[in-house]
């Protein structure tokens, strides 16, 4: 993998730092020398004249002599410690600048680079990698969140994985018990209303992987309709089987009201529901029967499933408000009649 332009761009920093510190020391020892040359020059101008003045015999030649030595070798002595003073403090500023450097790359461009192919690697679905982590950089805790968001990813995926391949099991257990009519039915090999609809219901979900079996379903249950709209079972016309169908249908998207596939003889399933339905909104089992608790409750939330059905929203056992395509009276194919939905609310 190439450098990041982060990497780069220090490393570009640091050489500018080294350079600019070069010329500034190096403009220093230019400096040094002129000045201390043209020092040197004048101090030993004027010693020399001084001395000439009072240079009469050897001895005073021999003091002047041994004084211009003297004071040579001092200029340059001062001018040699004072260079040595600059190349010395250059060596330690250029050096400092690299330690500085050093230290900024292991410490805080190195994990950031480890972090950001981390990152890459998880963009990608790669799940697997690991990610080293040193709590004692500055990084440490930001580092160990990082991988234990990747650590908590990887679980979440394998339990999806394993709720996918349960599921597929599950509907794989189903599609063995489906009768040769095409429904389900707890014992016989003959399917049952109220079976065949709680089973649509735990399938609708899953449409597009159990289609036909779906359709299989949705076609016998159409069979098994009376003329008045309501359903029986084992014999028995009642309104738990037909609010089964009502939830079932509800559930796969489908118009208990308008779909012709469920309006036999003109009644639809809303229609053969009412024949159960008493003067207090209760209802009974069966036709000019007493109320029955488990009627009424089963007619209320298949109502509850309808109105979600009509209004777009998700099925009954999926109860979160986002509605993803919202059914206007009267509008479109699947579209809920201004006639029928008043009717429903009055009715039921």
């Amino acid at each position: 993998m190439k450098k990041s332009s982060i990497t780069k761009k220090v490393l570009v920093l640091a050489i500018c730092c080294i350079l600019a510190c070069t010329a500034v020391f190096a403009c220093l020892y230019i400096k040094l020398g002129n000045d201390n040359h043209k020092e040197d020059n004048a101090e030993i101008l004027v010693d020399l004249n001084e001395l000439e003045k009072t240079a009469y015999n050897s001895v005073a030649n021999s003091k002047l002599d041994a004084l211009i030595v003297k004071i040579k070798n001092s200029d340059t002595d001062n001018y040699n410690d004072s260079k040595n003073k600059i190349i010395i403090f250059y060596l330690i500023s250029v050096a400092f600048i690299c330690i500085v450097f050093v230290v900024v790359y292991t410490v805080v461009l190195k994990p950031f680079k480890e972090l950001e192919n981390f990152a890459s690697e998880l963009s990608k679905g790669n799940l697997d990698i690991d990610l080293k982590y040193n709590r004692v950089n500055m990084f440490g805790e930001f580092t160990w969140a990082f991988d234990h968001m990747r650590s908590e990813l990887k679980k979440s995926r394998e339990r999806e994985q394993e709720a996918v391949e349960n599921n597929k099991t599950i509907i794989e257990n189903i599609a063995g018990m489906q009768r040769a009519d095409g429904g389900w039915s707890i014992t016989g090999n003959y399917a049952d209303v109220d079976v065949t609809s709680m089973v649509l219901q735990a399938l609708a979900p899953n449409y597009e992987i159990c289609k036909e079996l779906i359709d299989a379903g949705v076609e016998l249950l159409s069979s098994k309709q009376l003329e008045d709209g309501a359903f029986s079972s084992y014999g028995v016309k009642n309104t738990e089987s037909t609010a089964q169908v009502i939830t079932c249908l509800s559930a796969l998207g489908i118009d208990c009201a308008r779909d012709p596939r469920f309006v036999k003889n003109s009644c639809s399933v809303l229609d053969g529901l009412k024949q159960f339905r008493l003067e207090d909104g209760s209802y009974s089992h069966k036709e000019n029967d007493a109320y029955n608790g488990t009627a009424t409750v089963q007619v209320f939330y298949s109502m509850i499933a309808y109105v979600r059905m009509a209004e777009g929203k998700t099925g009954l056992y999926l109860l979160d408000m986002a509605a993803k395509k919202r059914i206007q009276y009267g509008e479109g194919e699947n579209g809920v009649g201004k006639e029928v939905f008043p009717r429903i609310i009055h009715d039921h």
